[in-house]
């Protein structure tokens, strides 16, 4: 259809053709129909927050410390079946 002071373009999205009055940029720069055109996605500005550099006061693993005697004597060995 002929509309005065317009040419045909062809959607980068799509591939049809429109005329120039009915197009639109979409925010990375790709030449698309109004009904074609989305805005930006708030998530794609997202940006990672700084990790902590672990824990706060950390202090090394202590030794085991027992309190008490170990009982070494062992009963009811394989001897005994």
């Amino acid at each position: 259809m002929y509309s005065k002071g317009q040419h045909n373009v062809i959607s980068d999205r799509s591939g049809q053709k429109y005329k120039s009055g009915g197009m639109m940029f979409t925010w990375d720069g790709a030449l698309v129909h109004r009904s074609e055109w989305e805005p930006k996605h708030p998530q794609i500005e997202l940006r990672p927050r700084e990790e902590s550099p672990g824990v706060k006061d950390a202090r090394p693993r202590q030794p085991d410390r027992f309190v008490g005697s170990i009982d070494k004597t062992v009963t009811g060995g394989l001897d005994d079946v």
